[in-house]
């Protein structure tokens, strides 16, 4: 009984053993893992540092500062002031190619100084275009009707200019012409006349172009009976003189076209009637056609004292005028001046080729011009 106590009693004391040396075994493991994670928990700092070491040894640049950095003076595009040159140096450009390109294009004469520097001939006097009050008017109306006007004070100037030509012996008869057409001679021719008739001057004027007469349409009469008839012996010389009632002034028609009218104004019976008439009047007043058309005028000049040539603004072409103008020199004809016709002083003055001021005197001087 006793023994079964004591083996009883030896089985709890193992059994006690063996529970604490399981729960020693237990902390010991414990232990075992609180230090591992002590470990861990040292190591994990550790590496962290390292890490971030390696980060910044890897991040350092290679490169090093050889000199600071400068701020710039100003943005580096865009650039103004290179831009702003540019277009000035383009603009510059393309206004003078435009400049040169209109000055090729524009052939004709600007004013009557120009005029005299490329002929050489000695300018007489421009006559303008019409004020608007007087656009309704043909030039030599508007010079009978307002003969203080600016255009018939022009007209005026180149009378007394071509009389004043010869001061010992004022030219009887006086031919005016142009080198191509619509220039104004026929205009300026009947302005003449107009206004030394209306002056007490015998006056008379003749349409010595028989192939595109206008002398008439200026006068709104008829062209039937004129020179042609007169040079062909069918009327005497009497029989075709007619009076303009406005002016006073004697006029010629034409007489309509004929087929050799070079054979007419050269032959005999024109050099008697210029004689005749030279002394009936005062001044014979002689239209003629262009130069470079036709030949009649030159086989007219040397039946006249004083040739005045036309010359319209900005239209008659430069070597048309030189090249007429050697045909007169060449014929020995004595050329009194050049007239320039239909000038419109407004732009005249805008190209700053203005003659004489003719455009301030006119303004300057307008209460004089009133009738």
């Amino acid at each position: 009984m006793r023994q079964a106590n004591l083996r009883r009693e030896s089985a709890q004391l193992a059994k006690k053993i063996e529970a604490q040396n399981q729960a020693s075994a237990n902390m010991r493991a414990l232990m075992a893992e609180v230090d591992a994670n002590k470990k861990l928990f040292q190591t994990v700092p550790t590496r962290f540092k390292e890490t971030k070491v390696d980060e910044d040894e890897l991040q350092q640049a290679d490169a090093r500062i050889i000199s600071p950095a400068k701020p710039p003076d100003g943005p580096f595009y865009p650039q103004k002031k290179l831009i702003i040159l540019a277009v000035l140096m383009v603009s510059a450009m393309f206004g003078i190619g435009i400049a040169i390109a209109l000055e090729l294009m524009d052939n004709g004469y600007r004013s009557l100084n120009h005029l005299e520097q490329v002929t050489g001939v000695p300018g007489l006097g421009i006559v303008p275009l019409l004020d608007k009050n007087d656009e309704s008017l043909l030039p030599h109306e508007a010079a009978i009707r307002h003969p203080n006007s600016p255009c018939g004070e022009s007209v005026r100037s180149i009378q007394t200019g071509l009389l004043l030509s010869n001061a010992d012996a004022p030219p009887e008869k006086i031919m005016f012409t142009s080198a191509v057409s619509a220039a104004g001679k026929s205009s300026t021719s009947l302005s003449i006349a107009a206004l030394s008739a209306r002056t007490g001057q015998r006056t008379i004027i003749i349409d010595c172009d028989m192939r595109h007469p206008s002398v008439y349409v200026g006068l709104g009469v008829s062209n039937t009976l004129g020179l042609r008839n007169c040079l062909s012996g069918q009327y005497a010389l009497d029989e075709i003189i007619y009076i303009d009632l406005a002016s006073g002034a004697h006029y010629i028609t034409a007489g309509g076209r004929t087929p050799h009218p070079t054979h007419l104004l050269s032959s005999q019976q024109m050099k008697v009637l210029l004689a005749l008439l030279s002394q009936q009047y005062d001044l014979v007043v002689i239209d003629t056609p262009p130069l470079l058309a036709v030949s009649d005028t030159l086989v007219l000049a040397l039946q006249v004292e004083k040739t005045a040539f036309v010359v319209r603004w900005q239209k008659t072409r430069r070597e048309t005028v030189v090249a007429s103008l050697r045909q007169l020199i060449d014929a020995d004809e004595d050329i009194a001046s050049t007239v320039m016709t239909q000038v419109d002083l407004k732009k005249q003055a805008r190209y700053g080729q203005s003659d004489s001021g003719y455009r301030y005197y006119y303004a300057r001087h307008m209460k004089y011009y009133t009738e």
